[in-house]
């Protein structure tokens, strides 16, 4: 190999060295930045629960998820066409209508409860995710809807 040639490939190789290391300090500002901004755990915008909302930690407190999922912009995604075992692995459990406490029944039971479904009397139609206010509607043992049982 002659020696401009030799020198002009050193050159590339440092050109493209230099900006990957700028494309890589300015990732992790911004990934500083994101932890320092939204660093409360139960913030839907908190990146523990961006990468669990994406299937990309599986460590996450699941509670404050939970709690997170209540102000998520569209939180039935995280539901929607699970079966009641695939809620049980992605939540670490579920409760069923007879589990769940009395308040919570209340939003099953209730006549013109905010946010009430219809499901013909059969209690195998709903699931509570944990001990959250998170009501999962089910059809065809698949999960079709996500009620927040508040206030109703």
């Amino acid at each position: 190999m002659n020696p401009l040639n030799k020198k002009r490939w050193l050159v590339q190789i440092a050109f493209a060295a230099f900006f990957i290391g700028v494309g890589v300090v300015l990732s992790l500002g911004v990934f500083i930045t994101w932890l320092g901004t939204y660093p409360d755990d139960v913030d839907p915008k908190n990146i523990y629960y961006v990468l669990w909302k994406h299937g990309l930690n599986s460590n996450v407190n699941l509670d404050s998820a939970l709690a997170a999922m209540s102000h998520d912009v569209w939180p039935v995604r995280q539901v929607q066409g699970l079966t009641r075992e695939q809620l049980k692995i992605r939540f670490g459990y579920i409760r069923t209508l007879d589990e769940a406490t009395p308040y919570l029944r209340g939003c099953y039971s209730t006549p013109g409860a905010a946010g009430q479904v219809e499901t013909q009397g059969k209690r195998e139609d709903v699931a509570f995710l944990r001990d959250s206010p998170w009501m999962v509607v089910i059809r065809n043992e698949k999960a079709v809807d996500l009620i927040l049982c508040k206030g109703y």
